[in-house]
């Protein structure tokens, strides 16, 4: 089956296929923030569950930041983070849940979403795969933003081990990090 579609196709739907494994783990890198936001560090009182759909991480995290001491003075870098996540989020949502328009001989291909709400209609953006690739390209970077920024914060894991992964991580690239490591 993958054979038989046209190559301009396959690298598109290979792209959304990229974009869905580095949104994955950007999300993942984000819940586990959460999870430590909700029982280390007052989240339980914001809510009694932490919120499981993408729209509702970021005022939940905002809202914990703000009010814990220990995190507070990080809410600009996290503010920053989100706003990238909710960019991605976004346009990950047309990639994902839009239906490609497989007519177009383009380098660009029409993907048509259902926007529910008062107004019941359907709109239709132009994506390339090259777009999309780089759309997959943040998603990474911000899932090692996350990560490193969780382990600053709320202690994702102990920086002792954190530096020695990244140690590990560098050495297969002939890199060096210092003794006393960025955490």
């Amino acid at each position: 089956m993958i054979k038989d579609i046209p190559e301009d196709k396959r690298n598109t739907f290979a792209a959304i296929g990229l974009l869905t494994v580095c949104w994955a783990s950007a999300e993942y890198a984000l819940d586990f923030i959460i999870r430590c936001v909700h029982e280390r560090y007052g989240g339980s009182q914001i809510r009694e569950a932490p919120p499981v759909s993408f729209k509702g991480k970021p005022p939940y995290l905002r809202e914990a930041f703000a009010n814990h001491p220990d995190l507070a003075g990080y809410l600009p870098q996290l503010n920053e983070f989100l706003e990238e996540a909710w960019q991605i989020a976004e346009q990950r949502h047309w990639c994902i849940h839009g239906s490609i328009d497989l007519r177009a001989d383009a380098s660009t291909f029409p993907i048509s979403k259902i926007i529910h709400g008062k107004e019941h209609r359907q709109d239709t953006r132009e994506f390339t795969a090259r777009q999309i690739e780089l759309l997959a390209g943040r998603a990474s970077a911000l899932s090692v933003n996350l990560i490193f920024f969780g382990i600053q914060t709320v202690r994702l894991m102990p920086k002792e081990e954190a530096n020695k992964l990244l140690r590990e991580l560098l050495r297969k690239y002939s890199a060096a990090l210092p003794e006393d490591g960025p955490f």
